[in-house]
């Protein structure tokens, strides 16, 4: 069995129980800084960095909004995955309106420069943040798909409570790392965001894919531009 399999609910009648241990499993853990062998080994790992890095738990502190208008523009721009967006919602968008889930591509310090999906989904999300230019990294939005990932430089998947922050709890989320094909550092990640119909296997495995996908169109990106200067 995968670490990130470890402790998932069976279907049906054990998902109530589940996430009240969780809760309780949480609430242990942000008073007493225990960690119950009940939470998944990936969880109670980020949960002792947000501690380290004094994060709060509290509801009514949310991750802060770093960029704006201008700035976020600029940003995006100049980033390398700007010119993977129609991918990106070839892949992750089209199936929105179905689930009822969003997508957001960040950068590699987890800036959120493009929330989309579905428009109710986007506007529950506002309210914790998770918006364009919003920073989700664990420092400052505690455990969740996109932060861990990057902390970690893998694929992730965090479920309902076992984000850090109070506010993030009615969510769960799939987060994959994209790197550069040269180079292999971390460009940033890409992120499905939900409803507990996210936290399935086949959600982050689609992540996943579609996170492999882009690093193989910034390879072909990389040979043309190569193709075009041995050209001219």
């Amino acid at each position: 069995m995968d670490r990130q399999s470890q402790h998932r609910p069976a279907p049906r009648q054990d998902v109530g129980d589940h996430d009240r241990r969780l809760w309780r499993a949480h609430e242990q853990f942000v008073t007493s800084q225990t960690a119950s062998a009940f939470v998944r080994p990936v969880v109670v790992g980020s949960w002792r960095r947000c501690a380290a890095a004094s994060v709060s738990p509290d509801e009514s502190e949310l991750p802060p909004v770093r960029l704006v208008a201008g700035d976020l523009e600029q940003h995006r721009q100049a980033h390398p995955m700007a010119g993977l967006l129609a991918l990106f919602r070839e892949l992750l968008g089209e199936s929105a309106a179905d689930d009822g889930h969003i997508w957001a591509v960040g950068d590699a310090d987890g800036v959120l420069l493009w929330v989309e999906g579905n428009p109710a989904a986007r506007r529950r999300a506002e309210r914790m943040n998770f918006v364009a230019g919003a920073a989700w990294g664990e420092a400052q939005a505690g455990t969740n798909a996109p932060g861990t990932a990057l902390a970690l430089g893998r694929d992730v998947q965090i479920r309902g409570r076992e984000h850090y922050k109070a506010a993030v709890q009615r969510w769960s989320c799939a987060a994959v790392p994209v790197r550069d094909p040269l180079s292999g550092d971390v460009l940033g990640v890409i992120d499905v965001t939900g409803d507990s119909r996210i936290a399935t296997r086949q959600s982050l495995a689609v992540v996943h894919a579609t996170a492999r996908a882009a690093e193989t169109e910034l390879v072909r990106q990389v040979e043309a531009a190569g193709r075009r200067r041995a050209c001219r």
